[in-house]
């Protein structure tokens, strides 16, 4: 449908009829509106009941009218306050990008001072339970002061729930530990280097048992794919940190390649031969 705007109404309508067009539908004199397709009908009281019908599409707009003014034929201040009414119609029914509503939301955010704009953010994330536990863990992370229980404790309450073959529950898993992940690879440098290496071994060893249960690697393996990937960044993150002589290093690695459940590509490599048969 055409845009309606001010300019178009008193265009069709005159500046004297606009206003009293305005004037009309603000005082809720538009009544019983019906629209079909191109054709809206509506009454307007104005000394007495009148009733309008407009014609339009995505390029005009028409309007006739009972009253003498219009006689049927021109755009009159009835037709005017009608226009109001579907003007406020389509705009309740026309659907906001996701563009218009950020563009809105930033220019209501820049509006407000640094204490208002604290104040709306703290009570947001104290409803959002999701957003509030993943800036609690960044929050913890930028103090740079965590020790393994810290990281051990983060790491440990993400886990599957009850219901271990529920599609949303796993995939909510899987992207829950890639969070965390990303969150203690945002703040690495900040971490002790034997607080991180023991951090992501209990990641690794915590991951495998998780998955251990979902029975359904194929389902999976983008989610799979990304959380052992940060995991092994991560690993050899802590390990390049560590000033170990390359015997202490290699003995370490070697500890760690023979370890059966160690290493996540052991439980994917065990999924993907369960698959084939």
């Amino acid at each position: 449908m055409i845009d309606i705007t001010e300019s178009l109404l008193i265009r069709l309508a005159g500046v004297r009829a606009f206003g009293q067009g305005l004037s009309r539908y603000n005082e809720g004199a538009v009544q019983n509106v019906v629209t079909a397709g191109k054709l809206t009908e509506a009454l307007v009281q104005s000394r007495g009941s009148h009733k309008v019908v407009l014609r339009h599409s995505h390029s005009m707009i028409e309007g006739e009218c009972d009253c003498e003014a219009s006689d049927g034929i021109d755009f009159c201040q009835h037709c005017v306050a009608v226009a109001f009414s579907l003007q406020d119609r389509s705009s309740a029914i026309k659907p906001v990008t996701k563009r218009q509503a950020m563009t809105a939301i930033r220019r209501h955010m820049a509006a407000l001072s640094h204490e208002e704009l604290l104040e709306q953010f703290m009570n947001f994330i104290g409803e959002n339970r999701s957003i509030r536990n993943g800036l609690f863990q960044r929050a913890q992370l930028t103090s740079g002061g965590l020790s393994f229980a810290d990281l051990k404790e983060m790491i440990a309450n993400i886990e599957l729930d009850e219901e271990l073959w529920d599609n949303k529950a796993v995939i909510a898993f899987y992207e829950e530990f890639e969070k965390i992940l990303l969150c203690i690879r945002d703040f690495a440098d900040r971490l002790d280097s034997l607080v991180l290496l023991r951090a992501v071994e209990f990641a690794v060893q915590h991951f495998n048992v998780e998955i251990e249960h979902t029975g359904d690697y194929g389902g999976y393996s983008d989610y799979w794919d990304a959380c052992s990937e940060l995991l092994f960044e991560l690993h050899r993150n802590s390990v390049s940190r560590l000033n170990w002589t390359p015997v202490e290093l290699e003995s370490y690695l070697k500890d760690r390649c023979l370890s059966e459940d160690w290493h996540p590509a052991q439980w994917r490599e065990e999924m993907q031969g369960f698959e084939e048969l």
